[in-house]
């Protein structure tokens, strides 16, 4: 089921409008934008350990159900993990799902107060409060500015596209944007800082830009 054999076959098969679904595509790795600040909270093993043996292997299983559940139910692909979920634990998994959208927010909350932070530390960002709110870890931090900032960035976001879809392809946009400034930024770090060899920046730009440019 994972074998690239069958991405060659969907895209061969359905020409442009397959090329057009990567926009969709690209909402199934939201959230990796998201582990570079959680650098700051947990060290680098920490967080590949947790996203190599859990994260992924669940993201694989619950993709494979899905997509078995709509090869016997091809009309229900507008709500498939719901439509997909046993009756019998449907409201359990309808409880944990709410509150694994609660954890996201929060990760973003979290990520977004340590890149201002971390903006702060270096002189690029307007000086804003910074509230410590705890004594033994130095990460736990709430800037009450971008806090708000965020709140009516969100409500506007929501009322302004009033649509499940427009904002899904919103994210991905956002998300390939990010993708792309931050191998912009890690091209500057390979080149001023590590001083690596130009044909290795070149490899790694064109390899980067092909993924992202793609979607």
């Amino acid at each position: 089921a994972f074998s690239p054999v069958y991405i060659y076959r969907y895209f061969k098969r359905g020409g442009q409008d397959r090329w057009t679904s990567l926009g969709g595509i690209m909402l199934s790795i939201t959230g990796i934008e998201a582990l570079f600040a959680d650098l700051s909270h947990f060290p680098v093993s920490a967080v590949q350990t947790a996203f190599t043996v859990i994260v992924f292997p669940c993201l694989l299983l619950a993709y494979s159900g899905q997509a078995a559940y709509l090869r016997v139910y091809p009309h229900h692909v507008e709500d498939a993990f719901y439509q997909s979920i046993p009756k019998s634990v449907y409201w359990p998994m309808f409880v944990i799902a709410t509150f694994a959208a609660i954890v996201a927010s929060q990760a973003t909350i979290s990520a977004t107060f340590s890149l201002i932070k971390q903006a702060l530390a270096h002189g690029c960002f307007p000086r804003v409060k910074v509230v410590h709110t705890s004594r033994k870890f130095l990460g736990q931090i709430y800037v009450p500015d971008i806090n708000w900032i965020l709140m009516i960035l969100c409500i506007a976001v929501t009322a302004g596209f009033k649509n499940q879809n427009q904002i899904g392809n919103a994210y991905g946009t956002a998300v390939v944007i990010v993708m792309l400034v931050t191998t912009l930024l890690m091209v500057l770090i390979m080149i001023l800082v590590w001083r690596c060899h130009w044909i290795l920046v070149f490899l790694f730009t064109v390899l980067s830009l092909v993924v992202e440019c793609t979607y």
